[in-house]
């Protein structure tokens, strides 16, 4: 995978994508993406090995207070 010419990705940055990708669709409801959270952690067991992920993601929902998590 290539997303500047010329520079192959890293396993990390591949995590990172993964890990930006999965922030947003955690955060994607019936009226789409409300917001983009742009501080996210992302914690890795070990580096990636190959050019493939595995993904987790939780979503939760709150409509009338303040949800964390």
């Amino acid at each position: 995978g290539v997303i500047v010419d010329g520079v192959e990705l890293t396993p990390f940055t591949r995590a990172a994508l993964a890990g930006d990708m999965a922030s947003s669709l955690t955060h994607f409801g019936e009226d789409g993406l409300p917001f983009i959270n742009a501080d996210y952690t992302l914690t890795l067991s070990r580096l990636p090995v190959g050019p493939y992920l595995g993904l987790a993601a939780l979503t939760h929902d709150s409509h009338a207070g303040v949800a964390t998590g």
